[in-house]
């Protein structure tokens, strides 16, 4: 008796915007850290550091990552958002926010990213990684009554299918 295993995908029409994402999260997270700076931008469009985050443009999402170490007072939220403003060109973007970086903040940091963020930004995803992200992620959303769509994520596949729909 032959058996064949043979896998489907479910919905077959979504087959290449799997492939496409599972692509897009390999170069992201496996590949591109492991490259020259060169070949970093090649792959992944446009790339901008800055003191406090890293800025990638992918498709037509910006993804904003937090440096490991970040205190959040108002003069990094500004650094960091003036940063933003001048790379987006005043064109706005859905944002996937790594705030995993984020070791603390205080009020006048988070004030002024709650005032300032929704500026130039389509829909907000905040990633947080740990415990202390995910609480500060939280009180952001809770507080600042954010008037674009925002989402707190733990799985990055769950953060850019929220993006995807904003793009």
């Amino acid at each position: 008796m032959n058996l064949s295993l043979t896998k489907k995908c479910v919905i077959p029409e979504m087959q290449n915007e799997v492939l496409n994402f599972l692509g897009f999260l390999f170069l992201l997270f496996v590949l591109v850290p492991n490259l020259p700076p060169l070949f970093q931008f090649i792959l992944m469009e446009t790339f901008y550091d800055t003191e406090f985050a890293q800025f990638t443009f992918h498709q037509k999402i910006l993804l904003l990552e937090f440096k490991p170490e970040v205190f959040l007072d108002v003069i990094t939220a500004q650094k960091v958002t003036e940063a933003r403003f001048k790379i987006q060109n005043e064109r706005a973007y859905a944002i996937l926010c790594n705030i995993t970086g984020i070791t603390d903040s205080d009020k006048s940091g988070r004030d002024y990213f709650a005032k300032h963020s929704p500026i130039l930004a389509k829909a907000i995803a905040l990633y947080a990684g740990n415990n202390v992200a995910q609480t500060i992620a939280n009180f952001y959303i809770r507080y600042s009554a954010p008037k674009i769509p925002t989402q707190l994520f733990t799985t990055m596949p769950d953060t850019l299918a929220f993006l995807q729909k904003h793009t």
